[in-house]
This record gives structure tokens, C-alpha cells and sequence, in this order.
């Protein structure tokens, strides 16, 4: 399963596991990933902190709706999965296939979680007085919306077709050499740049600018 996750959604994941261990229990539960998407720059911490779901807020509505626990240091990390988080992956999968997506970002982990059975990210959310409903069509607006890029998709790397050398002068074959770097450090900046549209996309479709306030 997690060979189809993108970076963003891994460093997410990672992130929920500090999450639930910094609470003392021993495995990472649905709420826990919702905190770590919220801190997270990929897609659905985007949605979040549109709604102004902020990791600090959710950490109150964690702290407010859960059964405190004593911290026990004989933890073993990485802490497992709950079955429910489990769940949500697996639902996350089925997301990102609907889509027709070959990787499972941050987007498909936060669908995932929303339409989790035992509702745990749902009920984290309207602890905190937000919208779970609003949050699932924020994200189906933005991912439908015509020419949305994630920027957590992964690059195809297209093949260039090189051209066999052939006897010319060697003034000639040094050009070549230099055509062919010049064009590998084009694609370079072409990668990079269409990551940086992407983001941008989905930060003006959730009407987020970059510095954090958001537009009425």
C-alpha cells in the first residue's frame, strides 16, 4: 500500500505516528493523522487550514474528546496502525483509484478518513465546530476542477530519443554533447516548475495566499 503513497503522504504519515506518541497510546488512531495532515504543506493540509482547522485547534479537540492515558515509555516505535486509520487507508486507496490516479496523496488520505466508519476524524472536526461536509467538498471541487495538477503527483519522466552519433567534425559532436545537457537541464526547471503551478492551483482554488490569510 505504501509504495502508491506520494512523499507528502508518508511524511504525513510519519507525522501522525509522533502525533499519538507524544499522547502516551500506543497506536495511531484516525485523529492523529487529521493533526498531521493539518501541519502538512501537501493538498489536504491546504483544505484544513481553509476552514481554519489548524493543527493547535485540532490538538485541543484531540485533547477535549479523548480518554486521557498515562504515558507508557516502554512504547515501541514506529507505533502500529489502528484498525480504523488501516480502514482509512484502504478506503484512501479506493479514492485515489476513482480518480484514476496511480498515487495516494494527502487529498485521498483525508477522504479516506472522512468516510471512515466509526466517523473519529468526522466527530474531531465537529468538536472543533467545522464542517466535515464542507471539508470532503472542498476537496472534490478541487481535485475535479479542470486542469488541477497536484503537486504531490508523481513526475513521468518522458524519454528522449537521442540521436546515434555519426562521423561530422568534432566541432559539431561538442555542440551535441551541449544540446543534450542544455535539454536535460530544461526538463530539470520544467519539473520543477509544474510542481510550483500545482501548488499554486490548489492554493488559489481553496482561496489560500501564501502567507496564511485567507481570502473572504
Amino acid at each position: 500500500m505504501y509504495d502508491r503513497f506520494s512523499d507528502a503522504a508518508r511524511a504525513a504519515v510519519a507525522r501522525a505516528e509522533a502525533e499519538a506518541y507524544a499522547r502516551g497510546i500506543h497506536q495511531v488512531e484516525p485523529e492523529d493523522l487529521v493533526v498531521a495532515l493539518a501541519g502538512h504543506s501537501g493538498v489536504a493540509g491546504s483544505v484544513l487550514r481553509a476552514v481554519a482547522a489548524d493543527p493547535a485547534l485540532l490538538r485541543e479537540g484531540v485533547a477535549a474528546t479523548s480518554v486521557p492515558v498515562a504515558v507508557d515509555p516502554a512504547r515501541v516505535r514506529p507505533l502500529p496502525l489502528a484498525e480504523s486509520t488501516a480502514t482509512a487507508f484502504t478506503i484512501a486507496v479506493r479514492e485515489a483509484d476513482g480518480f484514476r490516479q496511480g498515487y495516494v496523496g494527502t487529498e485521498h488520505l483525508l477522504l479516506g478518513l472522512l468516510r471512515e466508519p466509526t466517523g473519529r476524524a468526522t466527530a474531531l472536526l465537529l468538536a472543533i465546530r467545522r464542517d466535515p461536509g464542507m471539508v470532503r467538498e472542498r476537496i472534490l471541487d478541487l481535485v475535479s476542477s479542470p486542469g488541477f495538477i497536484s503537486p504531490e503527483a508523481p513526475v513521468v519522466e518522458v524519454p528522449i530519443a537521442i540521436v546515434p552519433d555519426v562521423d561530422v567534425p568534432d566541432h559539431r559532436s561538442r555542440l551535441a554533447g551541449v544540446d543534450r545537457v542544455l535539454i536535460e537541464n530544461l526538463l530539470e526547471e520544467v519539473v520543477k516548475l509544474r510542481a510550483e503551478i500545482g501548488r499554486l492551483r490548489a492554493e488559489v482554488a481553496l482561496g489560500v495566499v501564501r502567507d496564511g490569510r485567507h481570502i473572504a
